[in-house]
């Protein structure tokens, strides 16, 4: 009896190897993605949030330390080095209280680190996208202490 192609090979071989093929391919796939989770690196800076000076906050510019924080309406958060690192976009806000920063839509230093309840309607309004915009994106690490002459430097600039 000769082997024949045509008379040996019914649909329920067909049917059958496909079954154990797909098993055998999802068996591997799950394999895998579990044996890739015991490979996921935690996170690398864990911070408990605390109370920054504006000293030790200018530390976390992106430069001095390789991290990006980001101080808005006295809460500091951590972003991404990205966009608030050296060569990022946005690097003039971290390392300092940006509130009247972004707040006023300005870039620079003049008035950082300064008290922001100061602002007009308007800039508060503005400065509240901000912070929702940083609190849905980034971790907050901390709080400011404010020092002793942040609302003296916020009297000598426009609301």
């Amino acid at each position: 009896m000769a082997f024949t192609l045509q008379t040996e090979l019914t649909f329920f071989h067909f049917l059958l190897s496909f079954i154990v093929g797909t098993m055998t391919f999802m068996f591997f796939l799950f394999f895998l993605r579990k044996r890739q989770r015991l490979f996921e690196v935690a996170p690398r800076n864990i911070f408990v949030p605390r109370a920054y000076t504006l000293e030790e906050l200018s530390e976390y510019d992106g430069i001095k330390k390789p991290l990006a924080f980001v101080g808005v309406r006295g809460v500091i958060y951590s972003c991404s080095m990205d966009f608030y690192g050296p060569k990022g976009p946005y690097n003039a806000f971290s390392g300092r209280d940006s509130s009247r920063h972004l707040g006023k839509v300005t870039v620079g230093q003049e008035e950082s680190n300064a008290d922001w309840t100061t602002l007009s309607a308007s800039h508060i309004a503005t400065l509240n996208g901000w912070d929702e915009l940083l609190r849905s994106k980034y971790v907050p690490v901390g709080w400011i202490i404010p020092s002793e002459d942040f609302t003296k430097r916020a009297e000598a600039f426009e609301a």
